[in-house]
């Protein structure tokens, strides 16, 4: 809008710097070339005037047709600006102030085509020219007072274009008011279609008047939507200086299939997210601005919180604190770049269920998708998010997530990260560095006392089990998706199992041909104690080789040894059983899990490999200390 305003008050200082070069002479043809002439070398622009009549008086009205303002030479479009017809009654002696009053300004089929190139110029720049500078302050209003003083605007038959091939925008629509008159002001009203990132782009605007615009005393009234592909905009409200955009008081409302569309629109690096539905109130105080009372949903979590975007910073920075009282795990998937929970009861696009689908089939835990790390060097961020209320899967037990997030120089951290999982706490730091041309992330996590059976609470092995597990994690990888970054993934974890107890009947659940090859003997569902266990898996080139794995039952010795592969997402483990006595679980042979990591299969195979790191053979109670030492010390 306020370019608009630019352009069309340059019309009318272009037109009454040729009036104030002459008089009569003006109205001749050479008068009117030599007139066209001298604006077009102050401005930087040729101006071709066909005809220009001048009636004079007090107030001269003057009427200019076939007016057109050469574009800039790599603009697609001929012409800047051009109109059929242009009629003003001006008053003169306020231009001796620097003021524009005219009684009315008439605008006849006027066509505007705005445009920036590749490398961000906008044809409206008019360069070096100090001449032109002066002549761009005078048509560039700063605020509400500087605007052109007009008793009446019609604008009929107007087209505006803009083109900005960096953001894929490329939108032409209609610009039209109604009278204007001073006892009926009628709104001033833009349409544009066209397209942004190749999806259709709607955007409709309805502003109070043009009197409202220079001589209210009122806030400005301003209504704008927007439909961007499948994102939902609408704005609502006022703003005391339309002009300067200052004193923004506007309600929003907007929707959409990812939150990270918003990019597109408003330059602001908003996450990917599920779709989503969230309303809020904006305000303006110079280069800070404020949403306040956010409200609504992200997939299937409630949010609400509030923002402040300050533009003051060499990198806009913006602060945020959220809250979530009911947050649906899955959801925050697409922060890494994996796709939220999809089918019935849940809440995907449908590309993130295309893509959902797609990891299925392939079998598959770790999306390919870019992460769009280029964006997190556009602005910094300090977020601190809070959901005491967490809904998961029944395997992933976590309750409650709270995180203070900063971005700095496309470095984001969030720390302090803390999870309640399992009546236990996973706790430490996540860290995107996107500094570098090639993005890295690393986590640093431990993890305490969290509790066997709550990973089970919905599964009739509930009652049975018991137990907590302890342990740490560092992975560090880099590549451009969730699935780089873990094919390329160097770390080590460990963990650790105290006393407890787990469910005999939950090997049962493994696969039905374990279940047929196994050889059981529990009763309708022993519980087999747990003396103590421990782990230690090293990561190295994106493969994970689990070969301190030991967990000592009452009645065995349970071992595991092998790897898994994060740059193919396979798995392949070997897990044997050494009796101490008659045991509860006796295998034959070792249980091999292998197969695509997002849906392995699990088979017996005859061949015992080498896999205890202690001596089998009649098993003997694990002296649980050495056990814990030599795992947790990777001896």
């Amino acid at each position: 809008m306020r370019v608009l305003l630019i352009i069309l008050g340059g019309l009318v200082v272009v037109v009454t710097a040729a009036l104030a070069t002459g008089m009569w002479w003006l109205t001749t043809d050479g008068g009117r070339d030599w007139a066209a002439g001298q604006v077009s070398e102050r401005v930087g622009r040729d101006i071709i005037v066909e005809d220009m009549r001048i009636d004079w008086g007090w107030r001269p009205e003057v009427e200019v047709t076939g007016l057109r303002l050469a574009n800039a030479d790599w603009a697609r479009a001929d012409d800047l600006i051009r109109a059929e017809r242009v009629a003003f009654q001006i008053h003169p002696w306020p231009l001796l102030r620097g003021d524009i009053v005219l009684d009315y300004l008439t605008l006849q089929a006027p066509r505007i085509d705005l445009e920036r190139n590749a490398e961000g110029r906008a044809n409206w720049s008019i360069g070096e020219n100090p001449f032109a500078g002066a002549a761009a302050e005078s048509v560039s209003p700063e605020d509400r007072d500087d605007a052109p003083r007009i008793g009446r605007l019609e604008i009929r038959d107007g087209r505006l274009a803009y083109r900005d091939p960096a953001r894929g925008i490329e939108v032409e629509g209609t610009v039209a008011t109604g009278s204007g008159e001073m006892d009926a002001p009628e709104p001033l009203a833009l349409k544009l279609e066209g397209t942004l990132q190749d999806r259709p782009l709607a955007i409709d605007f309805t502003g109070g008047s043009i009197l409202e615009l220079r001589d209210g005393d009122e806030p400005y009234p301003v209504e704008l939507k927007i439909l961007a592909g499948g994102t939902d905009f609408a704005m609502t409200g006022t703003f005391a200086d339309p002009i300067a955009l200052e004193g923004a008081d506007v309600a929003i409302d907007f929707s959409g299939p990812n939150l990270a569309d918003l990019f597109l629109l408003f330059g602001v690096p908003t996450p990917p997210t599920p779709p989503y539905s969230l309303a809020g109130r904006v305000t303006r105080d110079g280069k800070v601005w404020q949403v306040t009372n956010l409200d609504g949903r992200i997939g299937d979590s409630e949010i609400a919180g509030s923002a402040t975007l300050d533009y003051r910073p060499e990198r806009p920075m913006l602060t945020a604190d959220l809250v979530s009282q009911k947050l649906d795990f899955d959801d925050l998937g697409p922060l890494v770049g994996a796709t939220p929970a999809y089918g019935e009861g849940e809440t995907a696009s449908p590309d993130q269920e295309r893509i959902g689908r797609r990891l299925v089939e392939e079998g598959k835990l770790f999306p390919d998708i870019p992460i769009a790390v280029e964006r997190l060097r556009l602005m910094d961020m300090n977020v601190t998010f809070d959901a005491p209320n967490v809904l998961s899967r029944t395997e992933l037990a976590i309750t409650s997530l709270q995180a203070t997030v900063t971005l700095d120089n496309g470095r984001a951290v969030a720390n302090p990260f803390r999870m309640g999982v399992a009546d236990g706490v996973l706790s430490g730091e996540l860290v995107l560095n996107a500094r570098d041309e090639v993005p890295s992330a690393d986590a640093d996590v431990t993890f305490q006392d969290l509790a066997l059976a709550a990973f089970f609470e919905d599964s009739k092995y509930f009652e049975t089990m018991g137990g907590t597990l302890s342990g740490a994690l560092y992975i560090i990888g880099s590549g451009r998706s969730l699935a780089d970054i873990m094919a390329t993934a160097d770390g080590d974890g460990v963990i650790e199992v105290s006393k407890g107890a787990f469910s005999g009947l939950l090997i049962e659940a493994a696969s039905v041909d374990l279940v047929e090859t196994l050889i059981l003997f529990v009763g309708d569902d022993a519980r087999v104690p747990i003396r103590c266990g421990a782990g230690r898996a090293v990561v190295r080139d994106g493969v994970a080789q689990f070969d301190r794995v030991v967990v000592d039952t009452a009645d065995s010795v349970l071992y595991a040894r092998g790897g898994v592969n994060l740059l193919d997402q396979t798995v392949d483990l070997y897990i044997t059983a050494d009796a101490k006595d008659f045991s509860l679980i006796d295998l034959e042979a070792p249980v091999r899990v292998r197969g695509p990591l997002g849906s392995p299969e699990t088979s017996i195979e005859p061949d015992k490999p080498d896999l205890p790191f202690f001596e089998m053979g009649e098993a003997q109670d694990v002296d649980c200390g050495a056990l814990r030492q030599q795992v947790m010390q990777g001896e």
